[in-house]
């Protein structure tokens, strides 16, 4: 048995084509957050598994949901992405092939030395197509931007961070080559206040861990990044865009960094 978990708040634009992507799966579960747009009432239309609680955090919003979901086997996407049909047959491949395995068994029964295919692993990596501002981004580290989403129950976890939450798995995820279809930031401005939120979140969670940073550094990890991503990963290729993206991608590490110097600051004798 299949469950799907997606998590939302204030979505009704982005629902409706991700629910009709997963329609084959056994489960959907919806984890809304207090939509104040048609978010729930769209999900409703699809499953009657949908969910309103406080928000807790995106790992931990995503571990609840994990929680509440029935099947034996996970698929976790973001309300804004899509389950292309070549990764439908491959997941409903996967899960038919697989039986469920009691949390206590271990994954080398085979004995010392055997070596699993990748057709029976807990979990599974698949590459993530990105589409930004109308076009698809081959280059500059958005491609193929592999992400865990798919696991066999009790055997991977959110982790619990503000920001950039990694699923972590007991052992080596297999992979998958279709790809997940990614419609994010329709244009440069959600872009920038995206990841000015995410950078204030990072910022906080960094600094109370103790990092600290010194101004001299942010120019020398700016143009670093944007090296890395522009010529490194080939962001070039991808036109205008690509050399947009990389500078914004560049500046979002700084714009934290900054963030946590401003909060040092403010703390300093």
């Amino acid at each position: 048995m299949l469950s799907v978990t997606i998590i939302t708040k204030n979505e009704a634009a982005n629902l409706e084509d991700c629910l009709r992507s997963v329609a084959f799966a056994d489960e959907i579960l919806v984890l809304d957050s207090g939509s104040t747009d048609n978010t729930v009432e769209i999900a409703r239309q699809f499953t009657d598994k949908v969910f309103v609680e406080e928000w807790r955090g995106y790992g931990k919003q995503k571990n609840r949901a994990s929680e509440l979901a029935t099947g034996d086997w996970i698929l976790n996407i973001d309300a804004d992405e899509r389950v292309t049909d070549e990764l439908r047959e491959e997941i409903l491949g996967i899960v038919a092939r697989q039986e469920p395995r009691p949390p206590g068994e271990s994954k080398d029964a085979g004995g010392r030395g055997s070596r699993r295919a990748t057709a029976d692993c807990d979990a599974y990596r698949m590459p993530r197509r990105n589409f930004v501002c109308g076009q698809w981004l081959r280059h500059g580290g958005w491609w193929p931007d592999h992400q865990i989403r798919l696991w066999r129950r009790g055997r991977a976890r959110w982790s619990e961070v503000e920001v950039h939450e990694k699923l972590q798995v007991d052992g080596d995820p297999g992979t998958l080559q279709a790809p997940l279809d990614h419609h994010t930031y329709r244009t440069l401005g959600e872009y920038v206040e995206r990841q000015a939120r995410y950078a204030q979140l990072a910022a906080a969670e960094r600094f109370a861990a103790g990092h600290r940073v010194r101004p001299a550094s942010l120019p020398v990890k700016f143009f670093g990044k944007l090296f890395n991503l522009y010529v490194l990963k080939q962001g070039y290729r991808d036109g205008s865009l690509g050399l947009v993206m990389a500078c914004l991608g560049a500046a979002s590490g700084v714009a934290r960094d900054a963030l946590i110097w401003e909060m040092q600051s403010q703390v300093s004798p």
